[in-house]
């Protein structure tokens, strides 16, 4: 197994390329509405935002709840795919 630095590495990794996803390939086809934009949006807030805190909170715990986290982003991206006509990778853990 991989240590818990490099998982953490590994869900920053992952969650860098959902918003590049995001950013540069679904929003830009302008078919996704307000409710779900926001949705996604406010799930990357909070992510990002535990990510950048302090690095001596991260337990193995959290990360688990980050990867749960992760997921439900997938899903939501997932349909915002499908909403934008595009396809995509948008990784889950």
């Amino acid at each position: 197994m991989a240590s818990l630095a490099a998982e953490w590495q590994k869900a920053r990794s992952i969650l860098d390329h959902q918003k590049n996803v995001w950013v540069n390939v679904i929003l830009p086809k302008k078919r996704v509405k307000a409710n779900m934009k926001n949705v996604v949006n406010n799930i990357f807030f909070d992510l990002y935002g535990y990510l950048d805190s302090d690095e001596s909170a991260k337990t193995a715990e959290d990360l688990r709840d980050i990867q749960l986290d992760i997921n439900e982003l997938s899903s939501h991206l997932f349909l915002a795919c499908h909403v934008s006509k595009v396809s995509v990778n948008v990784t889950v853990h």
